[in-house]
This record gives structure tokens, sequence and C-alpha cells, in this order.
């Protein structure tokens, strides 16, 4: 009976140049591949990532209301995690969350055309009218980055009240305040998130 010839598997290895030098250039090769691939899974599962069209629309909406785009993108995030579709207890709606209230709040204050409050789910109407408002509290609160953040989640007139209340106090120690109708924890998470998140949490 004849005898088969077992044949010896060729061992599959990446391509590069013979040698130590070679082993040093796979090592490589595969520690890249490895790095680029967690990095497309951390994109992927990563909570609130923003894909290439939303960055562009947060970046003309900030543009066009004199924000930095990474504050718009950072609020965006942390209020609706990128979802145009979001919809709070409170009845936000949209990227920004904007409430009805305050929806028709910016339309009678920038004297814009009245329009359903659905249309908050569109991605570019949201914007526009959240950087709006975004831009109205900074204006209010004097360029104060975080009470402007305080009063995005508490509203501006609880914010306003605290510091007709406690005016020798500064912004860090009126956002420590606790108790009712104070600060308190929620929106100071929220306040420290969003300049977390937008690279201003050392200013």
């Amino acid at each position: 009976m004849p005898r088969r010839r077992c044949r010896r598997r060729r061992r599959r290895t990446l391509p590069g140049p013979p040698g130590p030098a070679g082993w040093v250039w796979r090592g490589l090769v595969v520690l890249l591949l490895a790095a680029a691939g967690w990095m497309a899974w951390d994109q992927l599962l990563r909570p609130g990532a923003i894909d290439a069209q939303l960055e562009q629309r947060i970046d003309r909406s900030a543009s066009a209301a004199g924000l930095p785009p990474e504050l718009v993108r950072a609020v965006v995030v942390t209020e609706s995690g990128g979802d145009p579709a979001a919809h709070s207890p409170a009845n936000a709606r949209g990227l920004m969350q904007i409430t009805p209230i305050t929806h028709r709040e910016v339309i009678q204050r920038f004297g814009l055309p009245p329009a359903d409050d659905d249309k908050l789910y569109d991605p570019a109407y949201n914007l526009d009218i959240g950087t709006r408002y975004l831009a109205y509290l900074l204006e209010r609160f004097e360029g104060d980055t975080k009470l402007a953040l305080a009063a995005y989640h508490m509203g501006p007139t609880a914010v306003a009240r605290l510091r007709r209340a406690h005016p020798a106090l500064t912004t860090d120690e009126l956002l420590a305040l606790d108790g009712e109708g104070q600060v308190g924890p929620r929106t100071r998470a929220y306040v420290a998130n969003v300049l977390r998140r937008a690279g201003m949490d050392g200013e």
C-alpha cells in the first residue's frame, strides 16, 4: 500500500524583512492593528459618540451663534448623547433637549417664525434654537460659562435669583450651595460634565 506523503502546512506570517529585524517589524504591525481595532470599537461603543455629519452641523450652528463648537458639542452629548429623537420626562426634545417653553421663548426673543414643537426633533433646527439660547444665557450672565450652563440646566430665573440673594459669593461658591431653590448636586454634576467634555474644566 503506497504511503501517503504528508504535506507540511506553511505557517503564514506577516510580510517583512528576515531575521530579528523582521520580528520587530511584525510586532509593531500587530501592535498598530490592535490599537486601530481598539480605537474603532471604542468609537463605536463610547456613549455620546457623534458622527461626522452631526459634527459639521454643530460647527455651523456654533459659528453662527458665536459659541465655541467644543462647548456646543459637550452640551449635545451631555443632554442627549447625540440622539436627535431624545425625549425627556420633562418634555425636552432633540439634540440639545429644548422644552416647548424654551422653544417659544427663543422664537419670541429672536423674532423667528412660529414652528411646531415637533420640529425640535430636526437636528439642524434644534441646534439653531439651542445655540441661540445658550448664547443668550452667556450674554445674560456676562460670559460666565459655569453660570450659563447652570441656567441651561435649572433655568435662568433660578440662577438670577440666587445671584441676587448672594451677591458676595463667587461663581464656585454659588454653585456649591445646597438646599431648596439652590443649585444642588444634579446641576453641579451637569456643569462639571459639560466642562469636562468641552475640555474647559481647568478654566
